[in-house]
């Protein structure tokens, strides 16, 4: 949940801290007083697009901080798994700055994060809800979605989802195989094309790695190209130097004194040794010479494959693997008819077992439907909707991995009056207290650990915002909650109180919030009962509501 939020130089906003608390956590505060800049900086945290023209006059950036503390052991359970190298404990410090150049830097636990992160993990921790947020619930789309994830599944119920699954699977897998052998029999034409291309690979006698390895080879063999000159003019000399030793030998060999005997020896040796390696460098030279002459051959065959690259790869590999492709193609045009019927056959039996998966996932589905209108029913009398009436209908629609019968939400609020779809028949106060049933009702599969409710009130009066401020402080209970409200019935509810107010600071507005004492909170919501003046019997409504 959330603990506690640090701002600087947000819009109205220049410095303020504020520590929240489990349980209902009420925001007062007259209208333009900064409740939505606080909303908007919480919005910021949960990976909203940037507001830069909201960092605040004068300033070069705005800093929004928050601590959320993770007290579910499951949800932290979960956080350990996916977002262990970000968690210090059971605590993430989250950061958001906006520069006025222009630059948005987040940070959890000090360390630098993409946005997308920040957004993924405030996901699961924190819901913002809004009148504009309602089209989820109201959406028919999500209807199905809804149904199957309002309750946990039992084990049996997981095995119908999953039979229905691997027979979608199954079926269109098989739907897709009938359709490329329907392709490829109104395509004969491609099969003569498709021959040249897999005989001219299969002349070429490509071997692996082999383009690879000739401009290896070239490459090796240019710069050996280099020195045959050197080469030449080295043999010459040597040959030369080789004659001139030889006859020094020869008149040495004549001179029979003893005192040259050994050097006499030394010189013969060196001539021998000298004349060896002139050999070994002779034959080596051959061998290189000898590769050179195939480098037009070699060149060649690489200029042929670079051809065969530029039709069917980029490299030796890709060229073999098309081979191999064109091969398979080939074969299916052969077998074309034989697989055709055989998929035909297999994708008439899997529609019968898919059929039969999912008459099972429509019963469960109609059994689950009567405990959410149960559900509905009692959330909607709570909220004093005493005349209307929830339904779930089934209608029949194209296959897909939802099933063939989907669900839609409808509605009547009064007496006498058709069902209608939700977006169709609820008012702007009707729709606020259907959102909060449906709030109410996923609160566990959501397991959101901070909700925000931000003036869902709108549109609402009497007894019926009663209803909602009681129905809010229900599901505190279970999570930590926030609302920013304007009404009183509402504001009663709550556990806690807190006051935004606007002065003039250094000739700029600047808003501050502080936590109300219990007086405190009873004046001011006695204000927001007489309009903004104080009196004695605005104050003792408001204890009549706290006793009661």
């Amino acid at each position: 949940m959330l603990t506690h939020l640090h701002i600087e130089n947000f819009a109205v906003i220049s410095d303020i801290d504020v520590d929240f608390v489990a349980g209902m956590n009420v925001i007062l505060g007259e209208t333009g007083a900064g409740k939505s800049i606080l909303m908007d900086a919480l919005s910021l945290l949960a990976g909203a697009r940037s507001e830069f023209e909201k960092i605040r006059f004068g300033e070069d950036k705005a800093f929004i901080e928050g601590t959320f503390v993770l007290h579910d052991s499951e949800h932290l359970a979960l956080f350990e798994e996916r977002y262990s190298d970000y968690l210090d404990g059971d605590t993430f410090l989250l950061s958001r700055t906006l520069l006025s150049s222009g630059k948005s830097i987040q940070r959890i636990n000090g360390r630098s994060v993409p946005l997308l992160l920040m957004k993924d993990i405030m996901k699961e921790m924190m819901d913002i809800y809004s009148q504009d947020q309602n089209p989820f619930y109201f959406n028919e789309k999500n209807h199905t979605f809804l149904l199957d994830h309002f309750l946990p599944l039992k084990d049996e119920e997981k095995v119908i989802f999953s039979d229905y699954k691997n027979a979608y699977d199954t079926y269109c897998s098989l739907k897709e195989e009938v359709e490329h052998y329907e392709v490829l029999l109104k395509r004969k034409e491609d099969k003569d094309y498709l021959l040249y291309q897999y005989n001219e690979l299969e002349n070429a006698a490509i071997k692996e790695h082999e383009m690879e390895d000739l401009e290896s080879q070239l490459s090796s063999l240019s710069s050996i190209m280099n020195l045959s000159e050197k080469m030449r003019r080295f043999q010459e000399e040597a040959n030369e130097a080789a004659n001139h030793l030889f006859l020094a030998r020869k008149v040495l060999e004549t001179m029979e004194q003893e005192d040259l005997k050994d050097d006499k020896e030394n010189y013969i040796d060196a001539f021998y040794r000298l004349e060896d390696a002139k050999n070994n460098l002779d034959t080596s030279f051959e061998d290189i010479l000898k590769r050179v002459e195939h480098i037009d051959e070699m060149k060649n065959r690489l200029q042929f494959l670079h051809a065969l690259k530029r039709k069917y790869g980029s490299s030796t590999e890709e060229i073999l693997e098309k081979k191999e492709e064109i091969k398979k193609t080939l074969d299916e045009f052969d077998n074309a008819s034989y697989y055709l019927d055989k998929r035909r056959k297999e994708l008439l039996s899997a529609e019968e077992a898919l059929k039969a998966r999912e008459n099972s996932l429509w019963n469960l589905r109609k059994q689950r439907a009567k405990i959410l209108e149960e559900n509905m029913k009692k959330e909607l009398e709570d909220l004093l909707f005493f005349q209307a009436e929830f339904q779930v209908d089934f209608y029949e629609s194209k296959v897909d991995s939802e099933g063939i019968h989907k669900a839609r939400f409808l509605l009547k609020t009064n007496v006498g009056m058709n069902f209608l779809p939700l977006y169709e028949t609820a008012s702007l106060g009707e729709a606020s207290r259907l959102g909060l049933a449906f709030k109410k009702i996923f609160l566990d599969q959501e397991k959101k650990e901070t909700l925000i409710f931000d003036e869902i009130d709108i549109g609402l009066s009497g007894k019926a915002s009663l209803s909602v401020g009681k129905k809010i402080h229900e599901i505190s209970s279970s999570m930590q909650v926030l609302v920013i409200t304007h009404l009183p019935q509402v504001a009663i509810h709550g556990d806690y109180h807190f006051l935004v107010t606007k002065s003039i600071q250094k000739d700029k507005a600047a808003s501050s919030i502080v936590p109300l004492k219990k007086e405190e909170m009873v004046e001011e919501i006695a204000k927001m009962i007489s309009g903004g003046e104080l009196d004695k019997k605005s104050k003792e409504l408001v204890l009549s509501w706290l006793k009661n």
